[in-house]
């Protein structure tokens, strides 16, 4: 399990995350921006890197749910836990 330690501060419908620096949570390193061209194919799911980067996972196509999130959560923080952790 990798537990993720950041803030949720919230205003009505309006909210913001916050990590230990500026970026930590929103897959920024402290030297820039992450290199998403490293990042595996994820077995489900995908990589988007355009206006918005990051790793998405439509429940929707899920047949096993609960083995596929965990598997997507794995390998998609592995790569972005190594990414940070390499600056």
């Amino acid at each position: 399990m990798m537990w993720v330690d950041y803030n949720i501060t919230q205003a009505g419908d309006h909210f913001k995350v916050e990590g230990d620096w500026p970026g930590e949570v929103m897959g920024w390193t402290r030297d820039g921006e992450i290199d998403f061209s490293k990042a595996p194919k994820l077995k489900r799911g995908e990589w988007r890197t355009k206006e918005w980067k990051g790793a998405v996972l439509s429940v929707s196509t899920l047949t096993n749910q609960s083995e596929e999130l965990n598997n997507f959560c794995h390998q998609s923080f592995t790569f972005l836990k190594e990414q940070i952790q390499s600056t």
